[in-house]
């Protein structure tokens, strides 16, 4: 992404270039955090995240007392 942004936004715009860089950093940080709580997670790692985005959840409609 940092290469796009170095190559492509100055030819649309030179001020858009630190936006584009901020963007940058915030999308890396969300990658890395979002890909950690995969790792870390104890339920299945990886192979359990991705099993979980087609599973749909279970809803259990008896309060507990």
């Amino acid at each position: 992404m940092n290469y796009v942004a170095t190559d492509y936004v100055p030819k649309i715009s030179k001020g858009l270039i630190g936006p584009v860089r901020v963007f940058n950093v915030v999308l890396g940080v969300v990658t890395f955090l979002g890909l950690s709580k995969i790792a870390l997670n104890g339920m299945g790692g990886i192979k359990g995240a991705l099993i979980g985005l087609w599973r749909p959840q279970i809803k259990d409609d008896k309060k507990k007392d």
